[in-house]
């Protein structure tokens, strides 16, 4: 019997949507850090800090091209629904910085109490009332605050408590620089965002199509059922053991030697340990055993999907585009060549290539270099493993030796010329 797992049900029912499977599973991830909010959290004492797995989420596409509304109905439907989970504020719609605040510091009977929320718009530009405040104050609320008191200097609202703030967001690349700034980019927002991009739906699906069995209402009974069952789960987050926690360590790490090399100024980078504990945090919440343990298979897809993300950011806010594939293609077919057995795992491939290789341009070079034969691609437990052919192997032995010939050659012509010269003085 198949393990129930909502991120993966809810892309199975999702599965007829035209919508990419990349925006569906970040709405998935959007709806449980909702719920989650301030429930449950990894405790720095010694830092004074708390990370919880609250996430902002934005998703770039144009709308038409990509229909990236599908998640946010669904959100809306299974959060503040007629069946929905109820447990926290969920703001949609036109609204300014204000309101928002205004929202997050009332208590309702019978309502969600505190100050965790959840803002969702399939529009950025439609949602945020143009207000010099919305960027800062979006920036500041997304660090829980046991008390959130930096809007009273402009607001007559009280201190807001336990503010612990989500948010799902969608644009399209030509609003983002006009909506996010310089001050949204080097400013912390930018950094604080997790950016999914897409140019076109996965399919085309008139949603009437002959033969095919549509998702019904009553099929989204479970996910209900689940996210109510999750709302009750409260308390500190820890690793299931010690091997997860030296896993979170050699990452954290490496990263930090590498910092410069994937540095874009948006923030991200220097924020990344923190994306990857909340959504470790939030796959292991898509199991219904939760028990605030951490798995290594929940921390090795954080570490998957945080550094997949930084891969784009260069492309989306600076500027400066991802690199050609023909180099993408050099550095991996390389990176297996001096690896151990000449074989990485997924993750490994994404770590050593922080900012230059993602999870979808590897797909793009396995479509090449699968059916030349070059680059094996093995199904493990937890991944994907990578493996060069042993004839290619050979073939680039072959080439180095040849060109360490070249240049003996080369050398002994010039050493030659140079004794031919001598004699002629």
């Amino acid at each position: 019997m198949r393990k129930f797992n909502f991120i993966e049900e809810y892309l199975r029912l999702t599965e007829r949507a035209e919508t990419p499977t990349s925006f569906l599973e970040a709405g998935a991830i959007s709806c449980l850090s909702a719920v989650l909010g301030s429930r449950v959290y990894f405790s720095f004492p010694d830092r004074g800090i708390r990370i919880y797995p609250n996430e902002y989420i934005l998703i770039i596409g144009d709308t038409s091209n990509v229909r990236k509304a599908n998640p946010f109905n669904l959100n809306e439907m299974l959060l503040k629904g007629k069946k929905g989970v109820k447990c926290t504020k969920v703001i949609s719609g036109q609204s300014t910085m204000q309101g928002v605040l205004r929202v997050l510091s009332e208590t309702e009977t019978g309502g969600p109490s505190g100050g965790a929320g959840y803002l969702i718009a399939s529009e950025m530009s439609s949602f945020f009332i143009q207000d010099k405040l919305t960027i800062p104050m979006l920036t500041a609320l997304y660090d829980y605050a046991e008390v959130f008191d930096k809007h009273l200097a402009v607001t007559s609202l009280p201190a807001i408590k336990d503010v612990c703030l989500s948010m799902f967001a969608g644009t399209n690349e030509v609003m983002v620089r006009d909506l996010l700034d310089v001050t949204a980019i080097q400013g912390g927002l930018i950094g604080r965002c997790l950016l999914v991009s897409e140019k076109e739906r996965r399919h085309v699906d008139s949603g009437f199509e002959e033969g095919v069995i549509y998702t019904q209402e009553t099929d989204w009974n479970d996910m209900f059922t689940f996210l109510k069952t999750l709302s009750t789960v409260e308390g500190p987050l820890e690793f299931e053991n010690i091997f997860v926690q030296r896993r979170y360590n050699e990452y954290y790490h490496s990263f930090e030697k590498d910092f410069k090399k994937v540095y874009t100024k948006t923030g991200f980078e220097g924020r990344a340990g923190t994306h990857v504990l909340k959504l470790c945090s939030i796959y292991q919440a898509a199991m219904p055993d939760f028990k605030r343990k951490i798995s290594m298979d929940s921390l090795d897809l954080a570490i998957g999907k945080t550094t997949e993300l930084l891969a784009g950011y260069k492309q989306l806010l600076i500027g400066s585009g991802i690199d050609p594939l023909n180099r993408q293609l050099r550095l991996f077919v390389n990176s297996l060549y001096h690896a151990k057995n000449h074989e990485m795992t997924e993750i490994e491939v994404l770590c050593k290539h922080l900012g230059d290789i993602s999870k979808p341009v590897i797909i793009e070079l396995m479509k090449t270099l699968g059916p030349a034969g070059i680059v094996k691609e093995e199904l493990l437990t937890n991944g994907v493993k990578y493996v060069l052919s042993q004839h290619y192997v050979d073939e680039l032995q072959r080439r180095k030796f040849r060109g360490k010939e070249k240049e003996k050659d080369e050398q002994r012509s010039t050493e030659k010329g140079r004794g031919s010269a001598s004699a002629g003085d």
